[in-house]
């Protein structure tokens, strides 16, 4: 299938990245900073068209937090392209009052389909949030997930998003690094600001994001981040973080060149795994 580009002015990026990685916090600090809309997720582009429907359980989050009306999916089937889709979604989500402004589709699985989903949305600009892997494989463990689920799902989307930085710059495509964003969330969002083509806004540290954080965030970001919950070894002692990390060590060897990748454009992201890989 030939698939077109979508008009930026329907889709203005895509964010994913791993999830418990820091997504929802990216997202939510565009839509505060720019003129973009999202709902929760999207997963359009987890299907190779709009015909084979969006999969659960991405579907049912759409319908809960889009709000496009019941026969939504339907509707969805029938849009002959991905631009069609997205401006139904546009058009039908009572979530977003201002029916001309760009969407922003945040969907963590991506991550694993990476090549697929720059093939469905050709030049659409798409930021990874990237983080530790260890640090996702603490945070999935906290909410019940074995430690070999959780090793499964995170080695298989480091190595999707490993295939795509192996392509280089010529992709649209921009590294967040949980890690900058937390230390200098202004100067790592002006810098993703200016990539999309938009202006700086500073993030308002007074604002409510919107996330299930404890309030307190400090460091310039919104209330209702507190960074602390991105410290894994205030959540399981020295000896068990240790086994952990040997056993996500030994099935990721990659694991600390991931967690240096520095935030920045695909090039840029490129250049620096060649010289930590």
């Amino acid at each position: 299938m030939t698939y077109r580009s979508i008009d930026r002015g329907v889709l203005g990026c895509i964010v994913t990245g791993y999830a418990k990685g820091g997504t929802t916090l990216v997202k939510d600090l565009l839509v505060q900073t720019t003129d973009m809309v999202s709902g929760f997720e999207g997963g359009l582009l987890l299907s190779s068209s709009p015909a084979e429907g969006i999969p659960e359980p991405h579907a049912r989050h759409l319908l809960e937090a889009w709000r496009p009306g019941g026969d939504f999916l339907d509707r969805y089937k029938q849009c002959l392209t991905f631009a069609e889709g997205y401006r139904l979604l546009r058009n039908s989500a009572r979530q977003v009052p201002n029916k001309d402004a760009p969407l922003i589709d945040k969907t963590p699985e991506y991550l694993v389909c990476l090549v697929d989903v720059l093939r469905r949305a050709p030049g659409t600009p798409l930021v990874i949030v990237v983080r530790d892997p260890l640090a996702v494989i603490v945070s999935w463990l906290q909410l019940g997930n074995s430690l070999t689920d959780a090793i499964a799902w995170v080695r298989a989307a480091s190595e999707s998003l490993l295939r795509a930085i192996d392509r280089g710059g010529s992709l649209p495509l921009y590294v967040v690094n949980l890690a900058d964003l937390i230390g200098q969330p202004n100067a790592t969002l002006a810098s993703l600001h200016g990539w999309l083509g938009r202006p700086h806004r500073m993030i308002d540290p007074r604002a409510e994001c919107g996330l299930p954080y404890e309030a307190g965030g400090r460091g310039g970001l919104p209330q209702g981040i507190e960074t602390d919950r991105h410290d894994i070894t205030s959540r399981c002692s020295f000896e068990k973080l240790a086994a952990i990390r040997r056993e996500v060590d030994r099935a990721m060897p990659y694991r600390r060149s991931i967690a240096a990748i520095r935030s920045g454009p695909c090039h840029i992201a490129s250049a620096q795994w060649a010289r930590v890989a």
